[in-house]
């Protein structure tokens, strides 16, 4: 499973047996089913695809995606508790401050950048 961290900080075994720290500025990686549920589950990670990122939105419109996917994405950041949005936000480095709406709107615009 491939996920993308959100919030907090994961220690990720790579291939070679080192440990790498993976947070919300890490880009995505690999992990078993398991792990990647667990993390997702907890609010920690987002399965990639669950917020586009430029590339992945660009790659999107040149085949014609009129939108969709954001739509998606927007249902999949509203199932998040409000604290866990919180939580993303501020380690993205945005404002924390709002609604939930207004949460999970600023981050699936700064993970389309």
């Amino acid at each position: 499973m491939r996920i993308r961290m959100v919030c907090g900080t994961y220690g990720y075994r790579n291939g070679d047996g080192t440990m790498e720290t993976k947070d919300a500025r890490s880009g995505p990686f690999d992990v078993d089913e398991g792990e990647g549920n667990r993390l997702v589950t907890m609010g920690y990670a987002v399965q990639t695809g669950s917020v586009p990122d430029r590339r992945q939105q660009e790659e999107a419109e040149s085949h014609g995606d009129t939108g969709d996917t954001v739509d998606r994405d927007m249902e999949s950041l509203a199932d998040l508790s409000k604290k866990e949005l919180e939580c993303m936000a501020r380690d993205m480095g945005l404002s924390a401050n709002g609604t939930k709406e207004q949460l999970a709107e600023r981050i699936a615009e700064a993970c389309g950048e």
